[in-house]
This record gives structure tokens, sequence and C-alpha cells, in this order.
């Protein structure tokens, strides 16, 4: 919690004070982190995890406000404090943010957190080109695993 806590304090240490939010690669990891320790707190401190929720949930609210394409791929960076994109090539770790969007579904079950997930796995097979390539990779045959994703999700 120590090493959370100012990523979702408000001040200017807090994610949407920062200038520059990197949704792929570490950034991604950071968010995934901060959820899964609310995921955790949900469990075994409710008190602690009610201090983390509504930073958290803002958090999500600016990602898939400003930092999603039509198809809600995520861009490489934003800019929380004003609201726009800084980096508009796609990121190819996007599972990462996802992951941690629907793990607060799966507690706090907010409609709009499962269907930005579904809406992402939906139209992810649409997407084969990135900067880095992977994407090509990961989806060489696209609809066995669309399917899959969209049946998990759906039939939870």
């Amino acid at each position: 919690m120590k090493i959370a806590t100012p990523f979702l304090e408000t001040g200017p240490q807090g994610l949407e004070q920062m200038p520059s939010l990197r949704l792929r690669d570490h950034g991604g990891e950071i968010f995934a982190g901060l959820c899964e320790l609310y995921v955790t707190l949900h469990y075994v401190d409710a008190e602690s995890a009610q201090k983390y929720k509504s930073r958290l949930k803002q958090l999500i609210d600016k990602i898939l406000g400003i930092g999603t394409n039509k198809d809600g791929l995520l861009y490489d960076e934003i800019n929380p404090l004003a609201g726009v994109v800084t980096k508009s090539s796609l990121a190819d770790t996007w599972g990462y943010i996802y992951n941690g969007i629907y793990s607060l579904y799966l507690i706090d079950e907010n409609p709009r957190y499962r269907q930005a997930v579904q809406k992402v796995l939906r139209n992810s097979t649409q997407h084969t080109e990135s900067t880095t390539g992977t994407i090509p990779r990961l989806m060489e045959k696209p609809m066995p695993l669309k399917a899959l994703c969209i049946y998990i999700i759906e039939n939870q």
C-alpha cells in the first residue's frame, strides 16, 4: 500500500495530475497493479479499499474517456491533466489495463467496465498493426481467439 498510495492520491503525485500517463508497457503494469491491490483490499481490508475506490474509478473513467480509440484499443500515452492523447500509436499491451478494469467489474459490477472489455475484445482483431509489431503475431488466427475471449466474457 505504501507504493500504491502516492499513485492514487490527489495532488501532484496522483496519476490524474501527471502530464503524461503511458498506457503501454510499465504504465499498464502500474495501473493493473493498482487494480489488483484494490481487489485484494476488498477482501482483506475493506476500509482501505474504500479509500482507493473513487480515485481508481476516476482514473478508469479518464482512461476510457480519452485513452481509447473508437474500437476500445488504447493509445500509447495520454495527458490526464489536459485530457488529451499525447501519443496516438496503439498500445499492444492493452490487456494489462483491461484486466484491471474487468477485475474492478467483478467486484463492483459496473456494467460500463464489462462493456468496455467486451468492446475491445470484439474489435481487437480488426487491428493488425502496431509500432512494435506484436499484434500481428498475437492475432495470426484471430477468429478462434476472438471467439474464445467473447465466450469467456459473456459466459462468466
